[in-house]
C-alpha cells in the first residue's frame, strides 16, 4: 500500500488518516446524497428509518467523507452523474451506473451503506461498534517486539532510499 504524505512523500507503508476531506459537499451534492441513501435504504414503515432518515446525516457524511478521501472526485462524479434523474428514475439510473461505472457507483454506495450503519440509531438497533483506532498498550507493544516481530526486519538490513 502506498500513500502520499501532504507533503508530497510517498510512502509505502501507514496510509496519511484524514482529520477531513479535502472539500465538503455542496449544498446540492449533499441533496442528491439524501435521494440516493433513500432509494439505496428505504425506510421500513416500522420504525426503522430509510438512508437518509438518520438524524445526523450531514455529520456521519463529512466525517465518512474524511475517511473516503481518496475516491471524493468519484462520488461527486456519480452524484453530479444523477443530478438531474426525477426521484421516480433514481432506482433505475443508480442500477445503470453500478452496471456501467462501478468506479463511480460503488464509493456511492459504500458512502451511503457506511453512514447508515453506523449512525447512532442503527449502532443501537445492530449493536454495530462505530469504528475506532484500538492501539496497543506499551506492554503490549513489548511483547510483540520481544516475541520477535521485527527479527526478519533486522535480519534484512537497512533498505533506506532517500526522499527527494
Amino acid at each position: 500500500m502506498t500513500s502520499t504524505h501532504h507533503d508530497g512523500i510517498t510512502r509505502l507503508s501507514a496510509p496519511v488518516v484524514r482529520k477531513t476531506a479535502r472539500r465538503s459537499l455542496t449544498a446540492e451534492e449533499m441533496a442528491d446524497l439524501r435521494r440516493v441513501a433513500a432509494v439505496l435504504i428505504p425506510s421500513d414503515g416500522d420504525g426503522r428509518p430509510g438512508g437518509d432518515e438518520v438524524a445526523a446525516f450531514d455529520d456521519y457524511v463529512t466525517e465518512a467523507l474524511a475517511i473516503l478521501d481518496p475516491v471524493l472526485d468519484n462520488v461527486a462524479a456519480a452524484l453530479a452523474a444523477i443530478h438531474d434523474v426525477p426521484t421516480g428514475e433514481l432506482f433505475s439510473a443508480l442500477r445503470q451506473l453500478d452496471s456501467g461505472s462501478p468506479h463511480l457507483f460503488h464509493p456511492l454506495s459504500l458512502l451511503v451503506t457506511s453512514v447508515y450503519l453506523y449512525s447512532a440509531e442503527m449502532e443501537a438497533e445492530l449493536g454495530y461498534p462505530h469504528p475506532h483506532r484500538n492501539p496497543p498498550d506499551l506492554s503490549e507493544a513489548a511483547d510483540e517486539i520481544e516475541g520477535g516481530i521485527l527479527d526478519p526486519v533486522i535480519a534484512r538490513g537497512s533498505i533506506v532510499r532517500q526522499v527527494p
